[in-house]
């Protein structure tokens, strides 16, 4: 079974402190979009589209608190959405 977008912001967040997973998308997010935190602890956007990683701090707004997540503890092309 495909991993689903299944968990709130909260639980999403609880997974990637505790480290249970290591990266979350989340269902509205584009394809290649996902969240981690960075080595200082501060929660990262990730744009895994192209061949180098490009992140920015993660702004928490009413969209991101209101949509479904995934989590996942490899970000390769297939959890990200870049393919099938």
């Amino acid at each position: 079974m495909a991993n689903q977008y299944n968990k709130s912001f909260t639980e999403t967040l609880e997974e990637l402190v505790s480290g249970k997973a290591g990266f979350a998308q989340g269902e509205y997010f584009e394809k290649g979009l996902y969240l981690e935190f960075d080595k200082t602890g501060v929660l990262q956007l990730v744009n895994g589209r192209g061949t180098s990683r490009e992140r920015e701090n993660a702004i928490i707004s009413k969209g991101m608190v209101t949509q479904k997540y995934k989590t996942f503890n490899v970000a390769n092309k297939q959890e990200i959405g870049l393919k099938d």
